[in-house]
């Protein structure tokens, strides 16, 4: 269970659903991201249901998008309808997700149901990467020949110096062929590498 204050409405956001139990059985980096990202909108959307905190400063700033969508006539502040519509919003969310992995219909999710939701959300998660990967893979190819060239990966890596973007390459190019092939590219995605002593955004010593 992740509990997390919301400062705005001073309630607490409590996360026990399937992903959430699951993920934090596992104790997974990734999960624990994404559990506290889910739980903050949820605070957000009960702020935006309580409304400003009496004696506080009130409304401050726009909407978060995922609110934003809510706010129908767009002046900044959700009304009594548009909370409603909020409030219908997450229940209809909530019951989706359990009517999708409810397999036995009961109106809940056993620990077994949990377990194959969490594996399927990730499962999911990594489907969305390998396609995002796999579309800059084919935008850096520019000459479509399958491979990234040298030339080509460090043309896609403007703000990258012309060592760091070969030392990249090279990495990439497991075989040592010269040109990075799809499977390469998924394999290891890859970042500017600092020089030694100096961590990113410091002076080393």
């Amino acid at each position: 269970m992740v509990i997390a204050r919301n400062h705005h409405s001073n309630r607490h956001c409590t996360v026990s659903g399937p992903a959430a139990q699951s993920h934090l059985n596992q104790r997974k980096p990734n999960a624990m991201k994404t559990i506290l990202v889910s739980c903050i909108l949820l605070s957000l959307a009960f702020a935006a249901l309580a409304g400003p905190r009496p004696g506080g400063p009130g409304h401050a700033g726009p909407l978060p998008p995922d609110l934003a969508v809510y706010d129908a006539d767009g002046d900044g502040t959700l009304n009594a309808d548009e909370k409603a519509a909020l409030k219908a919003a997450m229940e209809a969310q909530r019951a989706e997700f359990i009517a999708k992995y409810d397999t036995d219909g009961d109106g809940v999710l056993s620990a077994a149901e949990k377990a194959a939701a969490t594996a399927a959300i990730e499962a999911e998660r990594e489907a969305a990467k390998i396609a995002e990967r796999t579309a800059k893979f084919a935008e850096i190819d520019a000459d479509g020949s399958g491979g990234i060239s040298a030339t080509e990966f460090a043309a896609s890596l403007a703000d990258v110096s012309a060592g760091r973007a070969a030392a990249m390459f090279a990495k990439l190019d497991a075989d040592g062929d010269g040109s990075v092939a799809l499977a390469e590219f998924l394999a290891k995605p890859a970042k500017p590498q600092h020089g030694p002593g100096r961590p990113h955004g410091g002076r080393g010593r």
